[in-house]
């Protein structure tokens, strides 16, 4: 099964809309692309996308939220209209915590998070888009001051990311990342 992760960088644009995979949206992605799943962490990240009008989606569907149990209740709180929409928890991921003795920090990021979805869904190619690690504006140059983009916080999520990946390849799952060239060189 071919899985596009669809994050909110730069890179995203380059998407376009394409078919034949499952999707999983990450934050204010969804508001470009249509996804079966939309990873979301924190309240602020769904209070971000409801404001700008929800996750984009066909007539009487609606993505399943992925995130966290207490974060649900305030997302719910901030955004009653999240409310109607599918939930599942972090937790309730099948998907390894450990590679060996080594932790898996996946859990932490909402790629990385999204990431390992794909691999508990039964990827066996995962594409993603938007998943730029660098700068802190979106696809769409929007920023908000809550987000944490830092040159730091971007160095710990790449080491979370290419633990994940490695530990992908062993399964024999495939993962390509679009970034865009100006992002690589910044």
């Amino acid at each position: 099964m071919k899985i596009a992760l669809l994050a909110p960088g730069p890179s995203l644009t380059q998407f376009a809309d394409r078919e034949g995979y499952l999707r999983i949206a990450v934050n204010r992605a969804a508001l470009l692309y249509e996804a079966r799943y939309c990873v979301l962490l924190d309240a602020n990240a769904a209070a971000m996308l409801f404001r700008d009008g929800g996750p984009k989606r066909k007539p009487g569907e609606r993505p399943t939220m992925v995130s966290l149990p207490d974060q649900r209740i305030r997302m719910e709180r901030i955004c009653p209209e999240s409310a109607a929409f599918p939930f599942l928890a972090v937790s309730e991921i099948d998907f390894p915590r450990y590679d060996g003795a080594r932790r898996l920090g996946w859990a932490g990021w909402s790629a990385t998070t999204a990431l390992a979805l794909a691999g508990s869904l039964g990827a066996t190619q995962i594409d993603c888009w938007g998943v730029d690690r660098t700068g802190v504006e979106d696809f769409d140059g929007f920023t908000d001051p809550l987000n944490y983009r830092t040159s730091d916080r971007w160095r710990r999520e790449e080491a979370d990311w290419n633990d994940l990946v490695r530990l992908l390849e062993t399964r024999r799952i495939a993962v390509r990342r679009t970034i865009l060239k100006q992002a690589a060189e910044a």
